[in-house]
């Protein structure tokens, strides 16, 4: 349900994240015509936030908007990851023969490669936010995904474990990565390039393009997406607002 204040700015609660945390988590649309939202209008909104118990609230805007970044953080936000867009169209011949469509079974082994891969995240890189409630996020977000929100979920097995996975979502015409890990029992044997090759694969004649986001100290995955053939088509800064009267569900 989005809230409006003001009708100005809309922060819909996410009810995912709320779930799991057990307490409101909102994200904040701040469209180009809301760019002149000054800094009192935007601590109005961040009060409002703490009467009304809302743990954190995130805002993601294109680097470009260097005004708006600023003026939410003079009213409290902090930015947290820059993250970068790449995007790849679908031709040529990316045939890999050992990649395979993941089953309900395979989900207890993907959750236990992501514990510790993941430290690049908005999330993991809050300092605010407790651990215990970004490994929770994403475990609940890797079940969901293998559990029928992913339009494709990958593995590949090695000697019969899985050694990576990826999650993909379907958009238009445009495939998504929208989670990806190697366990760290086989980095460094090229299981992440043939993971994105088995998504351009799969959706080939399906979509005409597949996009992936990725943070800018990513170095590694910057390098795989590089080396696949994916371009930088958009950078963006997402900020958080922590709310310090209320703790999160650490359990």
């Amino acid at each position: 349900m989005a809230v409006s204040d003001q009708c100005l700015l809309q922060y819909p609660v996410q009810p995912f994240e709320t779930e799991i945390v057990g307490m409101p988590v909102c994200k904040l649309s701040l469209a180009e015509t809301d760019d002149d939202a000054d800094t009192e209008t935007l601590r109005q909104f961040t009060a409002a936030w703490r009467e009304k118990g809302i743990w954190l609230v995130s805002c993601r805007l294109s680097d470009d908007r260097v005004g708006a970044i600023e003026r939410l953080t003079d009213a409290g936000f902090r930015p947290i990851e820059n993250l970068v867009t790449f995007e790849r169209r679908i031709d040529g011949d990316e045939t890999v023969s050992d990649v395979e469509l993941a089953t309900g079974d395979d989900i207890a082994a993907c959750i236990e490669i992501s514990n510790g891969a993941f430290t690049h995240d908005r999330l993991h890189r809050d300092p605010l936010v407790p651990d215990t409630v970004a490994d929770n996020v994403r475990r609940a977000w890797i079940r969901n995904n293998m559990n029928g929100r992913a339009d494709a979920s990958f593995v590949i097995r090695r000697d019969g474990d899985v050694a990576g996975f990826n999650l993909c979502l379907f958009d238009g015409d445009t495939a998504v990565i929208d989670l990806i890990a190697v366990s760290p029992a086989f980095q460094k044997m090229n299981i992440g390039t043939r993971l994105v090759m088995g998504a351009l694969n799969h959706y080939r004649g399906r979509a005409s393009r597949v996009r992936v986001g990725t943070q800018t100290e990513n170095l590694a995955s910057i390098a795989l997406y590089k080396k696949a053939g994916f371009a930088a088509v958009q950078q963006q800064t997402t900020l958080h607002w922590v709310n310090p009267d209320v703790t999160p569900d650490t359990a």
